[in-house]
């Protein structure tokens, strides 16, 4: 900001505002925009902008389960683009399942269930998916507090390219 008479003007970057440009200039999105899918709880999304469109990586899981306990089981991460970055987003696929292990059927993978998502550009150009994953092997989804207690200790960092 540059003081000019005593009084203040800020040249703000591009999406911040105010006297001090410390606050996001904040748009109004019209409902019908964004990610949404009917069968399946969305949330902890990001988006990037690649190549003249917008890509999202976002956690989703079914609907019809509750959400508390069952996003520590049932967590996958789905694909949309938009050709805006208020969409609507379209929905292109799974990037990355669960893995429903039961006592008879333990999973071979140490990332039962993945949330979270967070895209990173390496220098070479390859997109890296960071994410987080559970390692934990009780019922799923935890049927008690101590359970959920110790599923959320049990996750960890994943990556995919």
């Amino acid at each position: 900001c540059i003081a000019d008479n005593g009084s203040v003007a800020c040249d703000c970057m591009p999406g911040f505002t105010g006297p001090q440009c410390a606050m996001l200039n904040n748009q109004t999105i019209p409902v019908d925009n964004g990610f949404k899918m009917d069968d399946y709880h969305v949330w902890g999304s990001q988006v990037v902008a690649f190549n003249g469109s917008y890509h999202m990586i976002a956690s989703i899981y079914p609907r019809s389960l509750p959400f508390y306990t069952h996003w520590l089981s049932n967590s996958q991460l789905a694909y949309a683009t938009s050709p805006t970055p208020e969409g609507p987003f379209q929905f292109q696929w799974i990037v990355l399942h669960y893995h429903n292990a039961t006592a008879e059927h333990p999973s071979e993978f140490w990332d039962r269930s993945v949330d979270n998502p967070k895209l990173v550009r390496a220098s070479d150009g390859t997109w890296l998916l960071f994410y987080t994953g559970d390692t934990y092997d009780g019922p799923m989804p935890p049927d008690s507090r101590a359970n959920t207690s110790l599923a959320q200790q049990q996750q960890r960092v994943g990556l995919a390219w």
